[in-house]
């Protein structure tokens, strides 16, 4: 067991200093990619293994688990209790739905809807419950008259602080790493639900620095690697908690407890903390009901929701909230493949240029105005070759080559009789669609106005797509490009100086003159 504390300690410790390290190089950043499907989704989760966690204590079904599981945890603790449901401790089970329930009811119908005549100061009724529970226990003998399960000796004081193994660094590097980002994901995102939710900002680095601050003085006390809890925080929001004054007083609390009151709440039963908790988690589980919302909105952010939770209920925190981060650089990274690229015109009256499809916009003779609806960089620089391709063709990138011909012909027999066979017929009707196409414009502007930055496989496209269309004297303008892509130009040498304009209008006066 020393040997074990030994590790824990020593992890925590250089968690910590891994967690500041972070925090100076401004990995918080890496919040940005904790999308708000993703945070719900583990949050609803995470909130129903901490109420499958108090089950036991709801239903008085103790048992000793046989082995540890890390997949399919909730899987076989239902199974478990399920297996042992007539061993239920009814007194607990009643014990714990009246509190529950009265909790519930206090929080809803006297707190919310008499918030103002309170002065916003919600009655303490979590308090009021546990001194009710510890006097009933004590009077009514819960624990010898009716088996329900206490809180028990509450150990005094605190332990003597110990230096952490310094020496074991090498042998837990990575799983420090590991577990610090773990650590500080699952911490930002319970701060960030409730940052949304009482209209907050919190800094994502500072929350780092405080995490790996917390860490290293706690490993000095036989601590393991700490970060925010779910359980806590909901309490501490359904009792009204408001700022970090908070935090201070429960640790009074904790403080008080441990030194001096303790054995007063020896007979606390366990049933009564279990209905606490369970009551301030009810809305957190009801955030099931944002499916409909996201099915509505986007079905990208459905699934995220979805793979997010049911990762998390099925194998554990740690391991959902990795599969939900990475189904979110995957679903963007499928997004950004979505390029499009439109074609603008005029709108009448103004110097505006909108999408022809949506807008009354008309497109100016021998000019046309396209623009991409994203960056364009090596993964999107195909498909906005593509594209572009398809709504300006030209002779040089037409569907059909001679290659295609030549094969018609020699396998399929393409114009060897008078008449021409079908596919032969429908390869002519493409060329001349396309040729004739290519006649309606000289200039092609592109409107840069949503293209936030370009790469080198960015701009090696844009250089072919120059070179082909100037081979059909075509020429290539662009508009409304950002500082960031005018100095990549400059810094890829491509000298476009004399193709580029402030805005499209500018463009097309500069070919209309």
């Amino acid at each position: 067991m020393e040997f074990k504390i030994k590790i824990a300690t020593g992890l925590a410790f250089w968690c910590g200093v891994i967690q500041i390290l972070f925090s100076l190089l401004k990995f918080g950043s890496i919040s940005k990619f904790l999308s708000q499907p993703l945070l719900r989704g583990f949050t609803t989760a995470a909130a129903f293994h901490v109420f499958s966690s108090q089950m036991k204590h709801i239903f008085g079904i103790y048992y000793v688990n046989r082995k540890r599981r890390k997949f399919f945890k909730l899987v076989f603790l239902y199974l478990r209790l399920f297996q042992n449901i007539e061993q239920i401790n009814w007194a607990a089970f009643i014990f714990s739905i009246v509190c529950i329930v009265f909790l519930y009811l206090t929080r809803t119908q006297i707190n919310e809807r008499f918030k103002t005549q309170l002065k916003n100061i919600p009655l303490p009724i979590e308090l009021f419950v546990i001194i009710v529970g510890t006097v009933v226990s004590n009077l009514a003998e819960l624990n010898k008259n009716y088996g329900m399960t206490v809180v028990g000796s509450i150990p005094k004081g605190f332990p003597e602080p110990q230096l952490p193994e310094f020496n074991l660094l090498m042998d837990m590097i990575l799983d420090a790493i590991i577990l610090s980002v773990i650590a500080y994901a699952t911490s930002l995102s319970v701060s960030d639900l409730f940052a949304r939710k009482h209209k907050y900002k919190i800094d994502s680095n500072k929350e780092f620095f405080a995490l790996g601050v917390s860490n290293i003085a706690n490993s000095f006390f036989q601590s393991f690697v700490s970060c925010g809890s779910l359980s806590r925080t909901v309490v501490a929001d359904s009792s009204g908690g408001k700022t970090q004054l908070v935090t201070i007083i429960a640790s009074s609390v904790v403080l008080t407890v441990m030194l001096w009151i303790g054995p007063f709440l020896e007979q606390l039963p366990k049933a009564c903390l279990g209905a606490i908790i369970v009551a301030a988690l009810l809305n957190l589980l009801l955030q099931v009901r944002d499916l409909p919302y996201y099915w509505r909105l986007d079905k990208l952010d459905f699934i995220t929701w979805i793979v997010t939770f049911v990762s998390t209920i099925i194998l554990d925190v740690d391991f959902g909230l990795c599969i939900g981060f990475l189904t979110v650089l995957f679903l963007n990274t499928y997004r950004s493949q979505n390029l499009q690229v439109k074609i603008q015109g005029r709108v009448k009256d103004f110097e505006l240029y909108r999408p022809v499809d949506k807008y009354l916009a008309s497109e100016q003779e021998s000019i046309r105005v396209v623009y991409p609806n994203q960056s364009i960089y090596f993964v999107t620089s195909d498909i906005f070759k593509q594209q572009l391709n398809f709504s300006c063709p030209s002779k040089s990138n037409m569907i059909t080559d001679l290659s295609l011909i030549e094969n018609c012909k020699i396998n399929y027999g393409c114009g060897a009789g008078p008449e021409k066979s079908d596919l032969e017929i429908k390869i002519d009707e493409t060329e001349n669609d396309t040729l004739d196409s290519s006649k309606k414009f000289e200039t092609i502007i592109i409107d840069f106005s949503d293209v936030q930055f370009v790469d080198e496989a960015g701009c090696k496209c844009l250089k072919e797509i120059i070179r082909d269309y100037e081979s059909d004297n075509i020429q290539i303008l662009f508009a409304c490009c950002n500082e960031n892509v005018i100095d990549y130009f400059k810094r890829m040498k491509m000298e476009l100086d004399d193709r580029i304009f402030l805005t499209v209008q500018d463009a097309v006066s500069s070919k209309l003159c």
